[in-house]
């Protein structure tokens, strides 16, 4: 059985249950208690037609920062009483699918899971997914909807003006990103490596109390995330202090501005993390010159490329869950001025046989969720690096 990982807050660990009574022992320890992203249901009657005008209500509502929904739970005033499951939970999964698609505009997506009793078959407790949704926000029975600590609530005509204005901004194309970043980029002439990534909804400044409050303790999450991935090309060695920028926090060895000319023989790491979770990533240079002219090479470490992929993967995770992003986001890579380069697959092995790079950049943009991100970094990372090593190298595996 595939085990779900469910976003249950920012100041809770995911939870995974696998069985009815995991479910009963997170209810008896406070897991579940509802909140902005927890709503607790004990069962929706199929013959009420006020029962399924509440379900569209509660998915529109966690559609705005993403959450989940569990029916076959007492709701005990916004905590859990008994776990008493509901009948035929299978066929309520098709129930809030419809709903889902018919009575929500525009219509929400959303991911069902049924933990059985042990001892009946025909009795579970269902899971739903609510991922924050780009489109956010959703109507319901006439009302854009949202939530709060206790729960779900009309949003009023500012928050309803402030989240379309949110969503039209999210919807920029991670390709401008990713222009803009090369654009800006304060050594043009070097091969770069850069990395930007977007949350395509959920909260807004979602991240504003780490970025210009805690810096520093962000700083250490985002290191603490990244540190499994490492290798030599490793995020800390290059990973300066906090500096205040006008949207969030950039991290640098040096002043942000400082000319590139008088950093001739330094590896330039800029990290800059914004108030919504976006966060961008420039290393100047990811590439060597070997041999002597006229027979020099441009050789580029894979191994870096991937490395540093994976550790920014993880890096996003991590900002994912510190700001509550739920939903989905854009990444995107590229790896500047590669024309007639040649790839090494790992430091100090020969060069990968005799293939050069046959374009001037490198670019590759992808999307992927909160949860995969959470669940499987590198997977995600290689989706943007495999196309690179095949075209210098044959194979697209690692």
């Amino acid at each position: 059985m595939k085990v779900m990982a469910y976003y249950l807050g920012p100041d809770r660990p995911r939870w995974t249950p696998t069985s009815w009574d995991e479910v009963v022992q997170a209810a008896a320890d406070g897991v579940l208690d509802e909140t902005t992203w927890v709503e607790l249901k004990q069962d929706i009657p199929s013959a009420s037609k006020g029962a399924t005008t509440e379900l569209a209500r509660d998915l529109a509502s966690l559609a705005l920062y993403g959450g989940i929904l569990i029916v076959g739970i007492a709701d005990d005033a916004g905590r859990p009483g008994e776990v008493i499951g509901v009948r035929q939970p299978h066929r309520l999964v098709q129930r809030i699918d419809q709903v889902a698609h018919d009575s929500i505009s525009p219509p929400v997506t959303v991911h069902s899971a049924v933990l059985t009793h042990p001892d009946d078959s025909d009795l579970g407790v269902v899971l739903v997914v609510i991922e924050a949704s780009p489109l956010a926000p959703h109507m319901a029975d006439g009302y854009y909807r949202g939530r709060g600590d206790t729960g779900k609530r009309k949003l009023t005509d500012p928050e309803i003006r402030l989240h379309l204005d949110r969503t039209e901004r999210q919807r920029a194309n991670t390709g401008d990103l990713l222009k803009q970043l090369m654009e800006e980029s304060p050594a043009p002439d070097l091969h770069r490596l850069h990395f930007p990534a977007h949350p395509l909804g959920g909260r807004n400044n979602a991240l504003e109390d780490w970025v210009h409050e805690n810096p520093h303790e962000l700083r250490s999450q985002l290191l603490q995330a990244a540190q499994p991935h490492a290798t030599r090309w490793d995020v800390a060695q290059w990973m300066g202090d906090a500096h205040q920028a006008p949207d969030g926090a950039t991290y640098s060895l040096v002043t942000p501005g400082t000319p590139i000319a008088a950093l001739p023989n330094m590896n330039l790491q800029l990290i800059d993390v914004d108030a919504d979770g976006t966060l961008r990533y420039t290393l100047t240079n990811i590439a060597s010159v070997e041999g002597h002219h006229p027979s020099a090479l441009t050789v580029l470490s894979l191994t870096g490329v991937e490395s540093l992929s994976r550790q920014l993967a993880a890096m996003i995770a991590r900002v994912a869950h510190l700001g509550a992003i739920t939903g989905s986001w854009g990444l995107g890579m590229a790896v500047t001025n590669l024309y007639g380069s040649v790839g090494r697959l790992r430091d100090g092995d020969p060069i990968a046989g005799s293939r050069c790079f046959p374009h001037r950049h490198y670019v590759q943009t992808v999307t992927t969720t909160s949860s995969a991100l959470a669940a499987h970094p590198a997977a995600e990372a290689q989706r943007l690096t495999k196309d690179l090593r095949r075209v210098l190298t044959g194979t697209s595996r690692s």
